[in-house]
């Protein structure tokens, strides 16, 4: 009986280190979300991990490793712009890292993590802002452009046919 736990146990770990990397690729995926808000469904086709030595997600590993050693390296010329990135991290594994989901990507899991970005693009933008007119201008253009983005997502999200025929 003992063997057959063992045997549970090592296939639960493989289990959950391959969600892990099947989140990191993920991770980039919702960045890309936040950057250019297009394709968004609340279901993603995104695939799931079967080698614990595939290449992407080894590579999105170690990208987000190195994403938050520079948050932390930052931190002291640079604190929003720290905790944005740590932020953003620490929401997306609090909800899809550890334990396996039934889909790997959806939308919904990015909301809170995404306040991170946020946080640190517009700590990172704010003394070229406050310098000059035109990233001014060039900040309320893009800011317009989202707030229209969002109203058209608010409309899929409102109609449970337009959200769920769009997801198929």
């Amino acid at each position: 009986v003992s063997g057959w736990r063992l045997h549970v146990a090592e296939a639960s770990a493989v289990a959950t280190l391959h969600n892990v990397l099947s989140e990191s690729i993920v991770v980039w995926r919702y960045l890309a979300l936040i950057v250019v808000p297009a394709g968004q469904t609340i279901v993603h086709d995104a695939r799931s991990v079967d080698s614990l030595m595939d290449l992407v997600a080894l590579v999105s590993l170690a990208g987000i490793g190195a994403a938050i050693a520079v948050a932390i390296r930052v931190r002291r010329t640079a604190p929003l712009v720290s905790v944005g990135v740590v932020w953003f991290f620490a929401g997306l594994g609090a909800t899809s890292t550890v334990i396996p989901q039934r889909d790997v990507m959806a939308e919904p899991r990015v909301y809170l993590a995404a306040a991170g970005v946020i946080v640190a693009v517009f700590a990172a933008a704010a003394p070229y802002l406050a310098a000059r007119r035109a990233p001014r201008i060039a900040a309320t253009a893009v800011l317009a452009v989202l707030v229209v983005l969002t109203s058209m997502r608010i409309r899929v999200w409102s109609d449970p046919l337009r959200l769920w025929t769009e997801a198929v």
